[in-house]
């Protein structure tokens, strides 16, 4: 569970994120971002795309990543107050 949830503020975007439900994280071993630790993000975050699920990936090397890790990308799925309303 994330400490910083907030129902009405992880709908602004971009930076709503912050106020998600959850938070996934993951811990390495090494300092830096190899090419396992890369592969590996852009699996979790395609996953949980392919699910339409609101996800943004928050690191020193997103712009390694898929849609770079998503943050300000408007294609992604993003919690809005109807989709709240649905859930």
């Amino acid at each position: 569970m994330n400490d910083e949830f907030d129902e009405n503020l992880q709908c602004q975007f971009p930076n709503g994120f912050l106020h998600f439900q959850f938070i996934l994280e993951f811990f390495f071993k090494d300092e830096f971002a190899s090419d396992a630790h890369i592969d590996l993000i852009n699996s979790a975050l395609k996953w949980l795309w392919d699910r339409d699920l609101s996800v943004v990936a928050s690191c020193d090397y997103e712009q390694l990543l898929l849609n770079q890790g998503g943050y300000k990308n408007q294609l992604l799925s993003w919690p809005n107050k109807e989709h709240l309303k649905a859930g």
